[in-house]
Formats: C-alpha cells, structure tokens, sequence
C-alpha cells in the first residue's frame, strides 16, 4: 500500500545560523509536539543544511534524534539557490519554507493546519506575520486583517507587494510548480519568489490569514548588496510577474508601494544606523538606480532619497530622534504576545 503523503512539508534552509536556527527549530517543534496526533502525522518538517560549518550539524542532530524533523546535509554549498532547491525534499501536498531565522507565533502552525484542512480547494495561503527584534516582539503586524479571506491573484500579488521576497510568505500547493526549472534566478538572491510567482499565476483559488503566524527578523539579512537585490532583482522580478499575467496597473502599485514602504525605510535606516546583517548598501548605485527606475510622481522622493545618500548619519539620527519624540502618545506597538 502506498503511504499517503503529508498535509504540509515545512522546509527549513539552512546555512551557519546554528543561533538563530536552534530558537526556530525549538518553537516549530514545540508546536509540532503539541498538534492532535493526526495533524502531527500531517505535518513533515526537513532541514535542509547548505554545508553549514558552523555547529549547525549538532544543533540539527538534536531534534533529529528526538523525532520532530529530518535533516538532509549537503556536501557542499550550493549557493542561494539552496533557498529554493531545498524543496526538492519535501513530500507534503503542501510547502512552507521557513526561514532559519523566523520563529513561530504562539499558535501559528494549528493556524496553519487548520487553514488547509478548512480549505482544502485552496493553491496558496499567505499566512500573516510580524517583525521583532532578537527577543522582543515589537508588535508591529504586516497586514491589518480582521477575518480569513479569499483573494485573486492579483490582489494578493498587491497586498504581498515586497513582501513576496520573503521566505516564508505563502504556504503553496506543492504540485503547481514541482517540475518547473529556475537554474537562471539561482543567483538573483530571489529564486523563491519567481516561484511564488509562478504559483500566483498558476493556482487559482487563495486564502489569507488574519492571525499572525510567523515572527521574522530586520537585522538578520545575508552577505548581498541591497541595491542590486532589492532595485535591479526586484524589477526583474516584477517584469516575470507581469508576463505571467499580473496586469500593468497592478505592477505600477506594487512599484510605487516598494518605493515607500521599503526602498525608503531601509534607506533611511541603515544610512542612520548603518549596514544591517551582512548587507551592504552602495549609495552612489542606489541614486543611479533610483532615478533610473522610477520617474514621474515618484521623481520627487528619489530626489529627496539622494539628497538622504548625501547627508551625514548623525544629522539622519537627530531627525529620526526629533520624530519619534513628536509621536502622539498611544501611537506606540502592541506586543506581538498581546495579540488575542
């Protein structure tokens, strides 16, 4: 008799986070163990180790021998496209890659289970987030849903905007993109999210959770340039979308949206506080990128940001402090352990 194949595979890629993969293996196995039993066969979870020389192999090994997980180690580094090629192991109907360095929230994988087995016509599920610091949740909740809801494509393209190049932002049929190649975006830093185009375009029927799911960090982010990612990648990524049927007006909002709510913060913040992670910003290709991508109603802030390239740091913090100080009370973050 054949097996049958679980609800959801979660796969985890993994290279010399031994720190930060040891709290998300910690939580994503507490809540493994405290699923019904059924919803425990459900759910399969592998790490996939990029040849971490770190201690990441021990770290792995513990939970492996505890029963909660697979381990897969790779010989060698394979680069980026680990990220998405990592998935070659999963056996699930459904796929979550979960980020080394994210953490469940309390309840985020019943959330997550239960969410399939309602919906089981579903190709894709965009399950909601926030963003803490190293151990303190900071409250602030990626989409202001108040119910579960159906979308289209399109309009979950637009509400992910940026946020599509995020690791862990849809848990997706397994089946819709198992066969396709992506060997060309290997490199792009991005391979996983030309797959979560792929499937925008090829699934029909998605849900979005309300509930915050998952916790992911700012400060965390690997060796690559901003610029060349988050501009030059990121629009090449728009351009596969748009080809993939994502219309134009959409592709516009998206871009104009990844100016304000990304481009800009990032900017700001890392020429306040410098160089987040092990990524870097090169100031003089971010005002040439700026320009060239973006024209129009948007000419004006791109200016403003390349004046913000020029201006020094501490004059950038004194302004940051004088806003800050001028919030309204009450205006500040509910903790993300608050959230019912």
């Amino acid at each position: 008799m054949t097996p049958t194949p679980p609800l959801l595979s979660i796969v985890v890629p993994t290279f010399n986070r031994a720190r930060f993969l040891e709290e998300a293996l910690g939580e994503l196995t507490a809540q493994w163990a405290a699923l019904a039993a059924d919803d425990r066969a459900a759910v399969d979870v592998v790490v996939v180790d990029n040849g971490s020389e770190d201690t990441t192999p021990e770290v792995t090994a513990r939970f492996a021998r505890a029963g909660a997980l697979r381990v897969v180690r790779r010989p060698v580094n394979i680069g980026p496209s680990n990220t998405w090629r990592c998935t070659e192991y999963a056996e699930g109907d459904f796929v979550l890659i979960h980020s080394d360095d994210d953490v469940l929230l309390p309840d985020g994988l019943s959330t997550i289970v239960t969410a399939l087995r309602s919906h089981p016509d579903v190709d894709a599920l965009s399950p909601n987030i926030r963003d803490f610091a190293t151990e303190l949740f900071d409250g602030s909740v990626a989409f202001a849903r108040s119910a579960d809801a159906r979308r289209s494509a399109a309009d979950l393209h637009v509400e992910l905007g940026s946020l599509i190049t995020y690791i862990s932002a849809l848990v997706y049929r397994r089946s819709l993109v198992a066969d396709l190649p992506y060997e060309e975006v290997y490199e792009t830093y991005l391979p996983h999210s030309y797959g979560f185009v792929d499937i925008l375009s090829l699934g029909t029927t998605f849900l979005a959770l309300a509930r915050p799911c998952i916790g992911y960090r700012n400060d965390n982010a690997g060796p690559y340039d901003y610029v060349h990612v988050f501009l030059d990648q990121y629009f090449r990524l728009l351009a596969r979308a748009q080809s993939r049927g994502l219309p134009a007006d959409d592709v516009a909002e998206i871009r104009r949206a990844h100016l304000r709510r990304h481009v800009v913060p990032m900017l700001v913040r890392v020429k306040a506080q410098g160089a987040f992670g092990e990524a870097f910003v090169d100031w003089p290709a971010a005002r040439r990128r700026l320009r060239e991508h973006y024209s129009g109603s948007d000419r004006a802030l791109c200016e403003l940001l390349a004046l913000l390239t020029r201006t020094p740091a501490p004059v950038v913090r004194g302004v940051l402090a004088a806003r800050k100080a001028l919030r309204p009370r009450g205006s500040e973050p509910v903790a993300a352990r608050e959230h019912p």
